[in-house]
Formats: C-alpha cells, structure tokens, sequence
C-alpha cells in the first residue's frame, strides 16, 4: 500500500460526504444553514413502513433452558449464568460466545427479540448479531444492531431481513465490546413461518465484517431498530439561521434523514456513498443515527467515544495543535478507512486504538492493523 496513486485513483467513483460533527449537534450554530429559504421538501423520506407481523418461532431454546440449536460455547454460558440464562464475554472472541444456525430465503423478514442485562458493571453494550451464508456455506454479510444494557434486565428487539443469494442465518449470543459482559435471559428469531431444526455450530467466533482486512467486503445486511426510526420531532426548529442550538432529538433527525437523502442522490447517479463524521466531543448524540444508518447498510466512518477518548479518538494525535486541521498521521488513517471501506463494501470503520495509532504515526503500515 506504498503507491499513493493506489488510494485516490478508485475515488473517481466514489462519493465522500465529509461532515463535521458539529453541524448537526448541541453546538449546532445555525450561522451555518441556508438562511432566508425554508427547507424544500423534495425528495423527504416518507413515513418508515409498519414493520411485519412475526410470530412463528423460528430458534430453538429461545429461554436457554436447553443445548438443542445452539453450538460450542453454550455450556460454557450457562454455567456461568448460574441459573440465570447465560453470559458471555468479555469480548467477542470469548470461548463462552456461542450461536446457533436457521435456514432462510432471501429478502425473507425476521424479528429478533434479547432480554439482556449488565454483569459487574452498571452498564454494558449488548447486540444481535446474524451472519447471512449462502448454499455453499460461504459468508455473504451480516445484520448487527447493537444497544446499551443496564444491571435491571430488558427487553430489547430489532427488524432484519435475509440478504440476496443467503440460505441460512447465524444467530450470535454475544457481548458489543472488549470489555462488555452480558447476561441473557433469552435470545429469540421470530419469522413468517416455523422451520426445520436448526443445524449447530461448531465455529462461533462471532465475526463481525466492518473492517478490512477481517471483514472480507462484507456490507451490513438491511436491519431496522425497534422504535428508532427518527421520527420528526414535535416543534422541530427549522435550519433558517435563527443560530437556536438543536435538540438531540433534533439533531438525530436531521443527521439521518439527510444522510439517507444524500445516500438516495448518490445512488441514482450510480455513485457509492461514504460519510465521515469528524470526531467531536459531541459525537456521542449521533451515535445512535449513525448505528441506524449502518444497520441500513448506508457507510459512516464515525469514531464512538471510548474511555478517556470523548470524540473517539485521540485528539492530541488527530489534530494539528496550531490550528483545526488534521495531523498527516490522521489523513493517513482516513485514507485507509475510506479506501477500505470502499474496496469491502463494509460500513463502518475500525474502532479508534493505541496500535492503529502507533501504526499510523510514521507512515502507512506495510500491513493493515485489525
């Protein structure tokens, strides 16, 4: 990846939304929209469509009460859990991470429901997560929804549908992050129709493909949040110039349905699509809008705040200490996001870390950090 030529020269075909995001957040100084003008309103994206009936039970051992369905790492699980269903983690390549498989037709809908809760923590991030195979086994995409679990247990669910060409599903039992554990109490797949018995698993690493090179060009299969589809907020502040600071609600709102309108006009013109969200300290707020548009398989290179790192990253090494712009280290970050991103079709970047941060530092790296 030393040929400068090889970043830039794929970028003739690709449409890169670079939105600071302190444009659409808190801070949102309305100085910065169009003023005089009331918004137009062609092109708004309609209401979200009712989400399908789904009842027929699809998984097996939806409660834990039994192995049946699920593969290696469930025994593991429960006798952690106690008792009290399973946890697993931390991390996702924990040997407690388990699975089990269901068969699928393409563009065939499906509702997956957790009742989930923090272990040793007041707070942890759970997810579903599905990988989609085709009829030789070989892996197509996967449908990741993640969401923020507290110590009293709840219910948490989210839409998804079967992505082209995929025969079967790979139900996860797994923790967000590295350090997240998670206790489930049930971990269901509801269809149109009941099915045969699932086959187990004997691999359950849970894979998870947005980052090359892991992710081997795996885009987010179509997954629609339960109740977060950003609805228009009652009394929403038009963009006039008033300077009135946004909601989050506010912001969320027009954060992704503009996004979704770019994302539209750029396919139209045959054009991929990648937004880059800068990292802000107010990044935090879009974050959800920003995990709704990945789940819809729409590109966002966003940093989510970790630990000390509020924008996502660390800002002394991101930008320039004289004036707002990056270091050459970032730009050289950013560049391999992008062009990774674009290569795998992937939708979203690698989380921010010490060693992408020491790889970067002096030059790209002769190999690609994970």
């Amino acid at each position: 990846m030393n040929n400068k030529e090889d970043y830039w020269r794929p970028m003739s075909r690709a449409l890169i939304a670079i939105l600071a995001a302190f444009s659409l957040v808190a801070c949102g100084n309305g100085s910065q929209q169009p003023t005089g003008k009331k918004a137009q309103h062609d092109g708004a994206p309609q209401a979200p469509k009712t989400p399908p009936v789904l009842t027929a039970q699809v998984s097996l051992s939806p409660l834990f009460e039994s192995g049946q369905g699920w593969g290696v790492g469930y025994a593991k699980a429960k006798a952690q859990g106690e008792g009290r269903g399973v946890v697993v983690g931390p991390g996702t390549d924990n040997s407690n991470v388990f699975a089990q498989q269901f068969s699928v037709r393409p563009d065939e809908p499906f509702k997956i429901i957790a009742r989930a809760s923090s272990v040793g923590k007041p707070k942890a991030m759970g997810r579903f997560q599905i990988n989609w195979l085709d009829a030789d086994s070989k892996f197509i995409s996967t449908s990741i929804q993640p969401f923020e679990v507290a110590q009293e247990e709840k219910t948490f669910e989210a839409y998804v549908t079967a992505p082209p060409g995929a025969t079967t599903g790979t139900l996860y039992v797994v923790p967000a992050g590295k350090e997240d554990v998670v206790r489930y109490t049930e971990m269901k797949v509801l269809g149109e129709s009941a099915r045969a018995k699932p086959g187990t698993v004997p691999e359950t690493k849970a894979i998870v493909p947005v980052s090359p090179p892991v992710s081997q060009g795996a885009p987010l299969a179509k997954a629609v949040a339960a109740s977060n589809s950003f609805p228009k907020p009652p009394n929403l502040t038009p963009l006039d110039g008033s300077g009135r600071s946004l909601t989050v609600a506010e912001s969320q709102y027009y954060f992704y349905h503009a996004a979704k309108a770019m994302q539209r006009r750029a396919k139209e013109r045959g054009m991929d699509f990648i937004m880059y969200v800068m990292p802000d300290y107010n990044i935090s707020r879009l974050m959800p809008a920003i995990n709704q548009l990945r789940a819809e398989g729409i590109k966002v290179l966003a940093y989510e705040p970790q630990g000390n790192w509020k924008s996502g990253v660390d800002e002394s090494w991101y930008w320039q200490k004289a004036d707002s712009h990056w270091t050459e280290a970032a730009v050289r970050l950013t560049a391999d996001e992008i062009l990774g991103m674009w290569k795998t079709q992937a939708v979203a970047n690698r989380p921010f870390s010490a060693e992408l941060q020491a790889a970067y530092s002096n030059g790209f790296p002769q190999k690609t950090p994970q």
